[in-house]
């Protein structure tokens, strides 16, 4: 019986993961590059733009501390990652739209890490197209869409990112 061909030995190649992690990222650029200039919208500008809570000019404890005042004060994370947002790019959206793309290929590479164990696949040679066909799924999928491209909705991407 021939070995398959991403493996030797039995063990499959270790280079395997890094391979879906450079498509998954490929593939989430090409797919939200052209909405890095989408400029802030509905929720965004109640959250972002009139919001002086996220709008940090320095980090200092007193600072940090106002992020907890802001309107969406059970969200202090997805608040403070807006207010260094704010802190490296006022309110210029390319940046924002960079930090929501991240946290969707990162959520996208838990979908693969976690498809590849659940299936069985990471022992097996085999355990590279199923897992990436999730992955790439979830990050294609339209459904996202909006959780990608809103800058507010980093607040969903963050909680599946964490859910996972």
């Amino acid at each position: 019986m021939a070995t398959p061909p991403d493996s030797r030995n039995g063990r499959p190649e270790r280079w395997l993961p890094a391979l879906a992690l450079l498509v998954i990222t490929m593939v989430g650029l090409v797919s939200y590059l052209n909405t890095f200039s989408v400029p802030f919208v509905f929720d965004d500008i109640t959250n972002i733009v009139d919001n002086p809570c996220v709008m940090v000019d320095d980090m200092t404890l007193k600072s940090l501390a106002n992020i907890l005042k802001s309107r969406s004060r059970n969200r202090p994370l997805s608040n403070a990652t807006l207010a260094a947002n704010y802190f490296i790019n006022q309110q210029r959206v390319f940046g924002y739209h960079a930090v929501n793309l991240l946290i969707h290929i990162l959520t996208a590479a838990m979908v693969f890490f976690i498809t590849r164990r659940f299936t069985g696949r990471e022992q097996t040679g085999d355990g590279f197209f199923v897992p990436l066909g999730a992955a790439l799924l979830w990050m294609t999928n339209p459904v996202h869409t909006q959780a990608v491209t809103y800058i507010v909705q980093r607040m969903t991407s963050l909680a599946t990112f964490f859910y996972l």
